[in-house]
């Protein structure tokens, strides 16, 4: 199991290289929050602490695919032990990462900029900090940069959005099934 490990590892490791080099060219369109702190963190690292840190990214991807009580132990103790983890995770609990409105997803964001309250309280922390919070939402994922003028998607938008991009590549067909009364089986597929 160990080699095989190693081997997923070695592959993750290669593609998460050249990902690396492309400027994170992928990963900057993921609409996420720890994405974003993510690669943050990772344009703020020397470039001799990327290669371990990528390392042991590697190395958590690949256990994903072995069931959890295989891989746990092993986990854990790269979880306590590993330098670049215990680097980031220290670096991700500090200021530079755990202020500002680039770290919080866009409904709390504009919540707390339409709230006086909240812009008192923040504006009272802001003025103890010894560093300027990053507000700018990243340029990837939108152009505006007043958080106040960003719509987010809805669900009716992103489920046509998916049904298009599904379509596009499985060609599937939408059927209505009946629904079921509360307590009836629901009957399975016809196995071949």
């Amino acid at each position: 199991m160990a080699d095989l490990l190693s081997s997923i590892a070695a592959l993750l490791r290669a593609d998460f290289a050249v990902e690396a080099d492309a400027g994170f060219s992928a990963v900057k369109r993921i609409p996420s929050t720890g994405a974003v702190k993510l690669l943050d963190y990772f344009a703020a690292l020397e470039p001799d602490g990327r290669g371990p840190l990528l390392d042991v990214m590697a190395r958590f991807g690949a256990m994903q695919f072995f069931p959890p009580p295989v891989v746990h132990q092993e986990a854990l103790e790269l979880h306590a032990s590993h330098a670049a983890l215990a680097q980031q995770r220290t670096a991700m609990q500090s200021g530079p990462f755990a202020y500002g409105l680039r770290y919080v997803d866009l409904r709390m964001a504009r919540a707390m900029l339409n709230d006086p309250e909240s812009m008192a309280r923040r504006a009272h922390t802001r003025s103890t900090l010894d560093f300027e919070p990053r507000d700018n939402p990243p340029k990837e994922l939108t152009p505006e940069s007043d958080i106040r003028k960003i719509q987010p998607a809805k669900a009716p938008l992103l489920r046509k959005s998916v049904e298009k991009a599904f379509a596009r590549l499985f060609s599937p067909q939408k059927t209505k099934l009946p629904a079921a009364k509360p307590g009836t089986p629901v009957p399975s597929a016809p196995r071949s």
